[in-house]
């Protein structure tokens, strides 16, 4: 490509990638990211700017230092046996040596080496040392690397603990050259064994072919303090460095670190897109959960309210049974009453009523109102019943998402927010049940129930039974009855009138009656519907929090991963580009 097109193509790919890496940081920012990520994101984009950054890596004692030093062809780092960087040295190019701290665990120094004219090196702690500190430092460099020198010792190649450190490289999209040092304590025939070892474990482990070199930075320091043009030229040959000079100029020649380079943010913004579309897809298999506990919740509100109105129904048929009895009772006492043979009696109003109240209404109102209180027993019994359920649902739920990872540094405040929530409402739903007191939720059912009767006008004060409401009106029936009875006898009409009358009476108190069970069922039936809709009105409102707060989380998690899809999809466009740079 020549070099105005290739300078062309840089320029979009910079400003396209820029765009890209402030997209995806708005949208993790509000997607509760680590502020470690959202920085991660923010300095891939400020290193767009920045020199080429090759980043020398390695376990303490690995030679990290030593194998600087050679490169750059004198001491400017200091080296030692034990770990001697506690900081992340940043060295580029100057006319004149010198060095400055510019931020916590971050010191810039500046060489005249001819080796950093084009790009940056970076030394940073050793790893698997005893000071843990280091190695955070070094962990939370490598994403501004550009290409990562990993340099492994002789005496310990390639060990379980580099391997893991590099798999950690490689999450981050970075190139890696592996550099073998002190292969001078290898025999000349140990070190072809030793590089294939790293290169089979490196591919077999890490899934890529690396580049592997090796060196002696001690034999190559020592080399450079040769005089002798000759001498110093064979010592760096015999060291390994010279190959390693090579190979690294002509990688990273000027297309070579620009590929690199614009490859790096990329290589970021990948990682943190599968990270955050992870904890998203996790997320969603949790909230789907959610709303299908709330559906569960709703189910067992709607098979709720089905079993009471079923239930009730038939609740409501004992009471019309009862009335119906009345009616039995009712036509038995005309037919052995209302004759010729107790004529003598039927003068007697007060005999009569004594006797129809004894024999019809016998223990009626009082059967009448144990079925009410049966029946406002039962609704009180099965709604605390329910309470008890969604309580039951809501504490389970509440656990949910523990054992699903979501308490990791990636979606606490989150996973946090949710289990409190789902808490919050399930405590009250608790609530309900502990301070839940059937006698008195049952008594307030039934003062309800008889109120509604009393306002039918079938009794005219307050407070009354319905039981004894139903007794009043058989007794007033009764007295009509036998009222027109004995003025139909004292008329004279005899034989023929008391027949008549007694079906009229009959008639009359059978339509009576009717007229009790339909204001009696109506009141009931209101009253009952009343306080079924205030109990499942009660529970959506406590669990209403939870619902919402579904639903709105689901509503922006599908706009999240839309827009991760889209990033997604424009880091691989971008990847492409860089590769046919």
């Amino acid at each position: 490509m020549p070099a105005a097109l290739l300078a062309a193509a840089q320029e979009q790919l910079v400003l396209a990638e820029r765009a890209l890496l402030d997209d995806l940081r708005l949208l993790l920012a509000g997607f509760e990211a680590t502020a470690d990520d959202l920085a991660t994101l923010g300095r891939a984009a400020q290193d767009l700017d920045d020199l080429f950054l090759l980043v020398v890596v390695g376990e303490f004692n690995a030679g990290k230092s030593a194998l600087i030093n050679a490169l750059l062809g004198g001491r400017v780092l200091p080296e030692g046996a034990t770990p001697t960087t506690d900081t992340v040295n940043v060295l580029r190019f100057g006319d004149e040596a010198g060095e400055k701290v510019v931020g916590e665990a971050l010191v810039e120094r500046v060489s005249p080496s001819p080796f950093l004219r084009d790009l940056a090196i970076v030394d940073t702690p050793g790893t698997n040392a005893v000071i843990r500190r280091h190695e955070e430092i070094t962990r939370d460099f490598v994403p501004r690397s550009d290409l990562v020198l990993f340099v492994t010792s002789a005496d310990r190649p390639f060990s379980e603990s580099e391997r893991q450190f590099l798999a950690t490289i490689r999450e981050w999209g970075k190139k890696v050259v592996i550099i073998l040092n002190k292969r001078d304590l290898l025999a000349s025939d140990d070190l072809p064994r030793v590089m294939g070892f790293i290169e089979g474990n490196a591919n077999a482990l890490l899934g890529f072919q690396p580049t592997v070199l090796s060196v002696s930075a001690r034999q190559a320091l020592a080399a450079l303090q040769q005089e002798d043009v000759g001498e110093r030229q064979r010592g760096l040959a015999a060291s390994g460095l010279t190959a390693l000079d090579a190979h690294l100029r002509s990688a990273l020649d000027e297309r070579g670190r620009l590929k690199l380079k614009l490859a790096s943010p990329l290589g970021v913004a990948a990682l943190l897109l599968e990270r955050y579309s992870a904890v998203a897809d996790r997320r969603m298999r949790l909230l789907d959960e959610d709303m299908r506990t709330n559906t569960l919740i709703e189910d067992q509100m709607s098979e709720y309210e089905r079993d009471m109105r079923r239930d009730f129904a038939s609740r409501l048929g004992q009471i019309d049974a009862t009335i119906y009895e009345l009616d039995q009772r009712a036509d038995a006492f005309f037919d052995a009453t209302l004759r010729l043979g107790r004529l003598p009696d039927l003068f007697n109003a007060d005999k009569i009523r004594g006797e129809f109240e004894r024999v019809v209404l016998a223990d009626t109102p009082q059967r009448i109102d144990n079925q009410m209180q049966e029946l406002v027993e039962w609704m009180a019994d099965r709604e605390l019943r329910l309470w008890q359920q969604i309580v039951d649902i809501l504490n389970r739920r509440r656990q949910a998402g523990v054992d699903e990872g979501m308490l990791g540094q990636v979606g606490r405040e989150f996973s946090s927010s949710r289990r409190e929530l789902i808490g919050s409402v399930a405590r009250a739903a608790r609530d309900v049940v502990e301070k839940y007191d059937e006698r008195a939720q049952a008594s307030e059912l039934a003062s309800s129930m008889r109120e509604a009767v009393t306002q039918t006008g079938l009794v005219a004060a307050s407070g009354v039974a319905l039981g004894a409401a139903i007794a009043l009106l058989a007794g007033t029936a009764a007295m009509d009855v036998t009222g027109v009875l004995a003025a139909s006898v004292i008329a004279g009409l005899g034989l023929f009138i008391i027949p008549r009358r007694k079906k009229a009476a009959a008639r009359e108190f059978h339509r009576r009656s009717a007229e009790l069970r339909s204001q009696l069922r109506a009141g009931v039936e209101d009253q009952f519907t009343g306080a079924l809709a205030r109990s499942l009105e009660r529970i959506r409102d406590t669990i209403a929090p939870y619902v919402r707060f579904v639903r709105a989380e689901l509503g922006k998690l599908q706009a999240v991963q839309a827009k991760l899809e889209a990033l997604g999809s424009e880091v691989g466009r971008l990847q492409t580009a860089v590769d046919r740079l």
